[in-house]
């Protein structure tokens, strides 16, 4: 790759080597493309809640949706403190304690640019 005088975006290519780092685990050799794109990817979570308590049951099914223009390099999720996961598909809070959780998702464009998304849900296994 050779240096372009007056160009308004680069592109970057590298792995992460560090196993250790739990957000990038799953996102290995990527091209990221930093430019006039600042826009960080639509990023949704869906879920059926009873009332609005946003109590769950072990079965609910909880789906991410991430979406850019520029296009979407990884989608990933942790529930509570737990170890981040390549979202590969809808999940459930199945084996966990009734008790409260947070969902936190996260998405990256191609741009670089990072959406996260919080979610707090009560886990009632009587629903």
């Amino acid at each position: 790759m050779g240096w372009i005088i007056g160009a308004k975006c680069f592109e970057v290519e590298g792995a992460d080597m560090n196993p250790t780092n739990e957000f990038m685990i799953g996102v290995k050799n990527s091209v990221m493309r930093y430019g006039q794109d600042k826009t960080p990817p639509n990023l949704t979570l869906s879920y059926g809640s009873i009332g609005q308590t946003k109590n769950v049951g072990p079965q609910t099914r909880f789906t991410i949706a991430a979406n850019d223009a520029n296009g979407v390099i990884a989608v990933m999720y942790r529930i509570g403190s737990g170890e981040w996961q390549a979202y590969g598909g809808s999940f459930t809070l199945e084996g966990f304690s009734n008790g409260t959780y947070s969902i936190e998702c996260v998405a990256v464009d191609s741009t670089g640019n990072i959406a996260e998304f919080i979610e707090t849900v009560t886990l009632n296994d009587d629903q």
